[in-house]
């Protein structure tokens, strides 16, 4: 789970990650660094969630999936979930297009 900025001191204006090892987290976290949002690798307790600018889902079958609620009660939404999971799209597609065989 990541969440993007909130109210809680330390964790305002920034991408926060678990430490994950997987290779799509990691893609995140580059894509948002390119995206000049700041990350920080941590742990991210619920009620910090209920504070956040807005949380979401890395999904190796659908990318970064908005997180809409949590224990019954409505999240925020950020528009740099939508920012992200367009980048991370975009460099899916450019690895695809990359690797396709050339005909002719």
């Amino acid at each position: 789970i990541v969440t993007l900025g909130g109210a809680e001191q330390g964790i305002v204006g920034k991408v926060h990650s678990s430490a994950a090892k997987s290779g799509l987290a990691g893609m995140v976290r580059a894509l948002a660094r390119e995206l000049a949002l700041p990350v920080a690798e941590r742990s991210t307790r619920p009620e910090q969630l209920h504070a956040a600018e807005g949380v979401f889902l890395t999904l190796s079958s659908m990318g970064v999936v908005e997180v809409v609620g949590l224990d019954g009660r409505k999240l925020a939404t950020s528009p740099h979930t939508g920012r992200l999971h367009n980048a991370l799209l975009a460099s899916w597609r450019a690895e695809v297009a990359q690797a396709r065989p050339t005909t002719g």
